[in-house]
């Protein structure tokens, strides 16, 4: 699998094409070029810095790095209990789900990828990384609940939306 191009980082070429917006050019300047190794090293170093990038790449970048997240946050967060940062990350991941109720209806969406094969397993991790999530903060221990830093019932509110809109548009 070849590494995204800078035009994949771009959500929307559009006709006449525009150049990149400040964020997915900070994306870029990121994570372009990097594996998804060096991605997830870096993504692991400062996540609450680079979170949102993954809200600004474009559908193909996105695609690419999402294993970033999903290792990030079965790796991580997983152990710091589901903090701030999945609730984050949830939010990223659902612009990039083609819905008309999208919290970020002006934000135009583009395929994960020309390819249908890729598109349907790109869902099917999400799908399997939300259900993940939910689980988790379910069985997070209700002694621990003080110690958070992010109430758990919203962690698991922004992903159960997240799978609901991904089984949607799955569906279609």
């Amino acid at each position: 699998m070849k590494l995204p191009t800078f035009e994949d980082f771009i959500d929307d070429l559009g006709n006449p094409p525009r150049g990149p917006t400040l964020d997915e050019d900070m994306a870029w300047n990121n994570f372009g070029g990097l594996t998804t190794e060096e991605a997830f090293k870096r993504f692991v170093g400062n996540p609450e810095f680079y979170q949102e990038d993954f809200m600004f790449m474009g559908g193909s970048a996105f695609a690419f790095y999402f294993p970033v997240i999903d290792r990030y946050i079965r790796e991580v967060e997983s152990k710091n209990e589901f903090a701030d940062e999945t609730w984050i990350i949830a939010h990223c991941i659902i612009t990039h789900i083609p819905d008309s109720s999208a919290k970020y209806s002006d934000k135009i969406f583009t395929p994960l990828s020309d390819d249908p094969a890729s598109v349907t397993k790109t869902y099917e991790r999400i799908i399997d990384l939300c259900r993940f999530v939910i689980e988790g903060v379910k069985n997070i221990d209700a002694s621990n609940e003080m110690m958070r830093t992010w109430p758990s019932d919203k962690v698991e509110e922004a992903w159960t939306e997240l799978l609901e809109k991904t089984l949607s548009a799955f569906d279609r």
